[in-house]
């Protein structure tokens, strides 16, 4: 697994360099392997967040990842449903 990191530029393509670390992004995003320090890009405005990158997934991939992790999809069927879908916690009754 991975750590995804969004710049405070959405659409920034480039490398940033935080604290002796660089990553190189596209579009605003980098991938950072799982136990990297990253505490300097999260202090300096970065998001980071864990798990796949399910934006850059098609909707098929998206489908195999969520069988493989048992996630009911519900009646989603549109790329931002099913991304929702996955993302989003579910309430057991």
């Amino acid at each position: 697994m991975s750590i995804t990191v969004q710049h405070p530029s959405a659409d920034y393509t480039g490398t940033a360099t935080i604290g002796g670390r660089s990553l190189q992004f596209k579009d605003g995003k980098a991938e950072a392997p799982t136990g990297t320090n990253l505490a300097g890009f999260r202090h300096a405005g970065y998001v980071l967040s864990r798990g796949p990158r399910l934006a850059m997934m098609t909707v098929a991939e998206l489908r195999q990842y969520a069988e493989q992790h048992e996630i009911d999809l519900g009646g989603a069927t549109r790329k931002d449903e099913i991304v929702q879908a996955i993302t989003e916690p579910t309430v057991e009754q």
